[in-house]
């Protein structure tokens, strides 16, 4: 459980969010974090801020395991 407040704090010096933290562990024996923060949609950010959340977490024995994106239209007058 250290380790995942240790990447909780460094993932929010990022300027992500967190907004579950799941304090019992799952079936598996692995804890979870949910984290958001509004980016661009263009390949190589995307990759940058994968890059980044894999190598924070990864720096606290933890894994990155995928992101999910709503879409959001834009307003046309």
């Amino acid at each position: 459980m250290d380790e995942l407040k240790s990447f909780e704090q460094d993932i929010q010096k990022e300027g992500f969010k967190t907004e579950n933290l799941e304090q019992e562990k799952n079936e598996d024996g692995t804890y979870s974090i949910t984290i958001s923060r509004e980016d661009g949609v263009d390949y190589p950010l995307i990759d940058d801020v994968t890059d980044l959340i894999i190598e924070i977490a990864q720096n606290h024995n933890g894994e990155y395991d995928g992101w999910e994106s709503p879409v959001i239209l834009s307003k046309r007058g």
